[in-house]
């Protein structure tokens, strides 16, 4: 009995030991599945690690990851976000085919507003659902037909920034596990490290294509510019260099014309040409693009469906996201503007991915918009100009008058058709020639180096055909030259004809004059004279003397322009000044008037005619203190930059702007109550500023009525002769 009892007992203890034993054994099997599964997940972290490549696309990656995570963990589906700071997906990547693009969006923005997705962003924790039908923050959404009872959800997050989400489902409740969890938080790890890689790589290489897009455009607008200057081929290439970098669904740019925004080049997707419209500028019912246009500030709405200034196109269904910026000038311009802020139109992208542009892309538009703006405004301008130009170079060629421009270095700027007849036979002259080369005239050449060191110049310029012409020089700061010439061979013709007339009609008066003086002289020798007789006879003598100054100056000014007695030589005008102005002292000191001579002991030889020249000085001193009546006449003289400089100054009547026009002309005389009763001929200026100008001089005039005036004389120095 006791054998039996202890026979039950050891069965028993065998019995446990067994039990004992099984479950050992069962433990030692579910170690080792967890063991060779844990093997086998970080065999597949190191192979998901080592597939991170940094040569792939996020797109590539993420898929990628997504289905060997699938395959690994057994899950039914799942889905990778990616997020920017706003919390909005920019990219995804779901296993579910059975959802339509919108359908994704419109699901995985609703999630990630109030669902499991938005909660796990929030608190920055990796999760699992045992079971959806027990946890609040699971949503059904309309519609959805997939069966989830389990869900895991891992934040793809790298110092504190969240990147993204990783979700996978399961029909079955209780599906994850926290070895699913920890493998998962690892992979994501790696994942966030490697999308960070990623996504500085990417940061680079868009800046660097925004600088390549920028210095394209560049390139493009100075091509542009040196071509054609051509605004809708700039707006074709500059939009077809954006769709590339920015990958967009559509770019279009419009420009602002008579108060509407007219789209002139658009492009899809596809790179295909897009039909233009016209929008027009106005508030109520305005497009994103004309508030833009309107406004002057660039505009980027994320989605589009959330803007009430969206304005669907049919050809643009899929439109999502909208970047406008405005084509503005650094300045202002008083015309073709909207706005009158500078703005000429618009650079609009378009694309199907909600939040797709960021505020990088808006900068780069912007500045790309800058190069647009202001190369169309130069088109503008360009083609502005070149019309007027062609206008201006019409009305220059239909003249009589010739026409020459040159640049400072003496390169034909312009030649028109009567400077081609007069210097070139009517051959054509092309811009950029040297005068020298196309006009072989040494009257023409001398005027232009003549105008070197002054600031203009007058010359005759005699053709081998007989004509003259009188041609101006003036300088253009910045530009040449310019010189106008107007056929003067008429008038010369008459002058000569008068100035023989003139001539002989003095030659013709001198012997009638002589007898007349003669006679009067001899009339009181004849016997007394009554004291009326002997008025009557000064009376004929005065007048004939006034006749005779008259019928010399004719005959002076004569000889002068037919250069009858100018023979040159080296002339020291400190003596001519001296010797000419010392007589006038006497006769300034019976007027009371203060009389002075500032001559330097040594003065530039210069060329001229000695009796010449003293003429010009007795002229001008005579003149002086014949028009005023009280205060001084001062006579100086001075050498300046290589110029002899011979001042006549009085403190007399001084002349009136309107007559000092037409001073120097013959024969004329001021008239104003301050000059009855002083006789003059009206030659005297004339014949000075003729003598001046045939020695290379010029005679300047500075008056101001009861003032006084200053006559100035200035003659070149003698290259051959410093002083004396």
């Amino acid at each position: 009995m006791e054998s039996c009892t202890d026979l039950r007992s050891e069965l028993e203890r065998s019995r446990a030991e067994v039990e004992r034993l099984r479950q050992e054994r069962d433990e030692a099997h579910r170690l080792l599945a967890s063991l060779e599964e844990e093997r086998r997940r970080q065999e597949a972290l190191v192979d998901y690690v080592r597939r991170l490549a940094p040569d792939q696309d996020v797109d590539t990656m993420l898929s990628g990851i997504l289905d060997r995570t699938i395959s690994s963990t057994g899950a039914d589906a799942g889905s990778i976000m990616l997020l920017n700071d706003q919390k909005r997906v920019v990219r995804h990547v779901l296993t579910r085919r059975d959802l339509a693009r919108e359908e994704q969006e419109r699901a995985i923005q609703a999630v990630l507003e109030c669902g499991l997705a938005g909660w796990v962003v929030d608190h920055k924790i990796p999760t699992i659902v045992a079971d959806t039908q027990t946890d609040g923050r699971w949503i059904l959404l309309p519609g959805d037909t997939l069966v989830v009872r389990s869900v895991l959800a891992i934040p793809l997050q790298r110092s504190e920034r969240i990147r993204g989400l990783l979700f996978l489902v399961h029909r079955d409740p209780r599906f994850f596990h926290d070895g699913h969890l920890s493998f998962l938080t690892s992979l994501a790890e790696q994942t966030a490290i490697a999308l960070e890689n990623l996504f500085l790589l990417e940061q680079t290489q868009h800046q660097i294509s925004k600088l390549k897009l920028l210095n394209e455009i560049s390139q493009k607008v100075s091509q542009n510019m040196g071509a054609v200057l051509d605004a809708d081929l700039l707006l074709g290439q500059a939009i077809s260099l954006i769709r590339e970098a920015l990958d967009c669904y559509h770019v279009s740019a419009a420009l602002i014309e008579e108060g509407e925004l007219v789209f002139r080049a658009g492009i899809n997707c596809l790179g295909q040409a897009t039909p233009g419209i016209r929008l027009a500028l106005q508030r109520r019912g305005e497009s994103i693009a004309g508030w833009v246009a309107r406004t002057g500030h660039s505009l980027l709405v994320p989605d589009v469906l959330q803007d009430e200034r969206y304005q669907p196109l049919p050809e643009l269904p899929d439109t999502r996201c909208e970047l406008a910026v405005p084509l503005q000038l650094p300045h202002p311009t008083p015309e073709g503007t909207a706005n009158g802020g500078g703005v000429i139109g618009v650079l609009d992208v378009k694309s199907t991915q909600v939040g797709m542009f960021s505020a990088d892309d808006q900068d780069l538009l912007e500045a790309v918009a800058a190069q647009i703006a202001v190369a169309i405004e130069s088109a503008r301008l360009f083609n502005r100009v070149r019309e007027e130009r062609a206008t201006l170079e019409a009305i220059i060629n239909g003249t009589d008058d010739a026409i020459i421009v040159t640049d400072i270095a003496g390169r034909i700027l312009f030649f028109n058709r009567a400077a081609c007849d007069a210097f070139t036979d009517g051959e054509v002259v092309q811009p950029g020639t040297p005068l020298s080369e196309a006009a072989r005239h040494r009257a023409l050449l001398d005027l232009w180096n003549g105008a070197a060191q002054s600031e203009g110049r007058s010359a005759q310029i005699p053709l081998p055909d007989g004509r003259t012409f009188n041609a101006s020089m003036t300088l253009i700061g910045g530009v040449g030259k310019v010189a106008v010439m107007q056929d003067v061979t008429h008038y010369k013709e008459m002058d000569r004809i008068k100035s023989e007339f003139v001539s002989t009609v003095s030659h013709d008066l001198r012997s009638p004059l002589q007898v007349i003086q003669t006679s009067a002289e001899l009339l009181p020798r004849q016997g007394e004279l009554g004291q009326d007789q002997r008025k009557e006879v000064e009376h004929i003598l005065a007048v004939v003397r006034r006749m005779s100054e008259l019928v010399q100056n004719l005959l002076d000014i004569g000889r002068i322009e037919a250069g009858i007695g100018m023979e040159t030589e080296l002339c020291a005008m400190d003596e001519i000044v001296a010797s000419a102005a010392g007589p006038f002292r006497l006769l300034a000191q019976k007027k009371g008037l203060d009389f002075t001579i500032e001559v330097p002991p040594s003065l530039p030889l210069v060329r001229g005619n000695r009796l010449r020249l003293d003429q010009v000085v007795s002229n001008l001193v005579s003149n002086a203190i014949k028009f005023t009546p009280e205060g001084s006449v001062a006579v100086r003289a001075r050498a300046e930059r290589k110029q002899v400089l011979i001042e006549v100054t009085d403190t007399g009547i001084g002349i009136a702007p309107d007559a000092q026009e037409e001073l120097f002309a013959k024969f004329y005389r001021v008239k104003s109550p301050q000059t009855r009763g002083i006789e003059g001929t009206g030659l005297g200026l004339a014949i000075t500023r003729s003598i001046v100008e045939s020695y290379g001089g010029r005679i300047e005039l500075q008056s101001f009525p009861r003032l006084g005036s200053t006559f100035r004389v200035v003659l070149p120095v003698c290259e051959n002769g410093a002083g004396q």
